[in-house]
């Protein structure tokens, strides 16, 4: 990662806001400065609602036991 900083792109996706990264990260300070990093020139898209996958995944649940 170090050797692409601010001359690739790079797309993470995580389930995890912000603020719960230092619950599994060793120390705070690593999640601020991991953070720090992965957000200096970042677009961030945040989205919510329904899951499709786990829509379909329970309809399918569904399914079989009919």
């Amino acid at each position: 990662m170090a050797a692409g900083y601010e001359r690739r792109s790079l797309a993470i996706a995580s389930h995890w806001p912000f603020e719960q990264w230092g619950r599994f990260l060793p120390e705070h300070t690593t999640a601020a400065s991991i953070l720090d990093r992965l957000l200096h020139h970042a677009s961030i898209v945040v989205t919510s609602g329904e899951s499709y996958r786990m829509r379909h995944a329970d309809h399918k649940k569904g399914a079989a036991k009919n």
